[in-house]
């Protein structure tokens, strides 16, 4: 490729040989902008980096590279930064796909607005294949119709998510490459969820100027199991890790709406670990890891007490009959995650 390309598209993979093609041609079918796509295969056994090659079809803008060892997501990320060249960055994950234009819409609204983050709204899709009328809009559009600045505090306020219906952490962006190598940011390799979160977080802290767009150019697909949407105390642990080390590096960056606002996102977390924990002891049958987790965090009692049951509510209503505490405990946490 000659010349600097407009978009180096990064997409770590994992086990993706099954769903990585249509990924690859949604990106490669991009047009009025110069890009290049780096795929790390994250140590996959499956054939992952062969049905990536494949599906690029020898296409010179497409390189695949492969991790010795399966480092997570933020480790094959920050790898395929590492050999980006283009003026902007962009998340794609391998089981989502872009719609037509959406590439050339983002760097054209970046340049304009002289953004170094541009996200845009997404379609949700519940199952494989093309959106079509299954695609439903990620974000509130009737709060997202029109373009959006975002401060640090919109982005760390609970309320922010509230109002939008969904966390901003989910958004798939495009970085300023000039940017995080400026600032010299790269994504926490401890995560495995909220990865995105904390990178944009971080570079908002640092001045960085964000914007969102109102289209729907990025297809986020809901797969069954997808860690995005699965939590256990593991890994609300290491998002409370992140947040207290985010705290260490940029609270004396914080203005008062900031402070604020990171002081609410915290106290959900917590609230949002301990849950995780009375469900694992739920599951495993331990009253004292209940008791444990219950002890160690009392303010979060009438929270948990809440939770669990507007899901046993919700599926009482969902399936019009009863059912059993075993059901409901064993499906609590991956309902959670996903409200």
């Amino acid at each position: 490729m000659s010349g600097q390309a407009d978009i180096s598209v990064i997409m770590a993979a994992w086990h993706a040989a099954d769903f990585i093609a249509p990924a690859i041609r949604s990106v490669l079918s991009q047009t009025g902008v110069s890009l290049e796509l780096i795929v790390v295969d994250d140590a996959s056994t499956d054939g992952t980096a062969e049905a990536a090659l494949e599906a690029g079809g020898g296409d010179p803008r497409l390189r695949v590279e492969r991790m010795a060892s399966n480092g997570g997501p933020s480790v094959a990320r920050n790898r395929a930064i590492d050999l980006a060249s283009g003026r902007y960055l962009a998340v794609v994950d391998s089981d989502d796909s872009l719609e037509p234009g959406r590439l050339e819409r983002l760097v054209t609204f970046a340049d304009d607005a002289s953004a170094d983050i541009v996200a845009d709204n997404m379609n949700r899709i519940d199952k494989l294949g093309a959106p079509g009328s299954s695609g439903t809009p990620f974000l509130s559009e009737a709060e997202l119709s029109a373009p959006r600045r975002v401060s640090l505090a919109d982005y760390l306020s609970p309320e922010t998510e509230r109002c939008y219906g969904e966390n901003l952490g989910y958004l798939k962006p495009l970085f300023r490459s000039a940017t995080i190598r400026e600032i010299g940011l790269r994504y926490d390799t401890r995560l495995r969820n909220s990865e995105d979160f904390y990178l944009v977080a971080g570079l908002l802290a640092e001045g960085a100027q964000m914007r969102l767009h109102p289209s729907r150019g990025y297809n986020y697909l809901v797969r069954p199991g997808s860690i995005s949407h699965r939590l256990t105390p593991e890994l609300t642990g290491a998002i409370l890790d992140a947040n207290e080390s985010f705290a260490k590096h940029y609270a004396h960056r914080f203005d008062a709406p900031a402070r604020a606002a990171f002081n609410r996102r915290a106290r959900d977390l917590q609230n949002m670990h301990s849950f995780e924990r009375v469900i694992a002891a739920l599951k495993s049958k331990s009253a004292v890891g209940v008791a444990s987790a219950l002890g160690a965090r009392p303010a979060a009692v009438a929270h948990i007490i809440s939770r669990l049951s507007a899901i046993a509510a919700g599926k009482l209503k969902r399936s019009g009959r009863g059912q059993n505490r075993t059901e409901m405990i064993q499906n609590a946490s991956d309902q959670t995650a996903a409200q």
